[in-house]
């Protein structure tokens, strides 16, 4: 991908994420639920490994992605994994029609903001 190959042979493409349990837990925060009803809280996630995907209805790699993350979130789902959406700066009818279309089954987040939240 252009402009990460000058660091250190860093590529997007040989980039191997690693999951680090002994890390600290995240740092809490709530945000509004994008169907407008209870809030969301980092913190009622605790205890599970928290994948928080960041997106927006008009995102072309967003929706690239998208399609396989129901699959991702029931197949983890037994292991203690729960995902958390989170729509950025979109229009809220945009936003559903997006969660609609890709049936996304977990909690989705709205912030028109800019992140993280304070």
């Amino acid at each position: 991908m252009r402009g990460t190959a000058a660091i250190s042979g860093f590529t997007a493409e040989n980039y191997k994420a690693r999951a680090q349990s002994e890390d600290p837990p995240a740092p809490d925060f709530t945000l509004p639920s994008l169907e407008g009803n209870e809030p969301i809280v980092v913190s009622s996630f605790r205890g599970n490994l928290l994948v928080v995907n960041l997106w927006a209805s008009w995102c072309g790699p967003c929706r690239l992605e998208a399609p396989g993350l129901p699959w991702a979130s029931e197949r983890y789902w037994d292991q203690g994994v729960r995902f958390l959406g989170v729509d950025e700066r979109d229009h809220a009818a945009a936003a559903r029609a997006f969660v609609a279309e890709f049936h996304l089954p977990y909690p989705i987040a709205s912030d028109p903001g800019v992140w993280p939240p304070p």
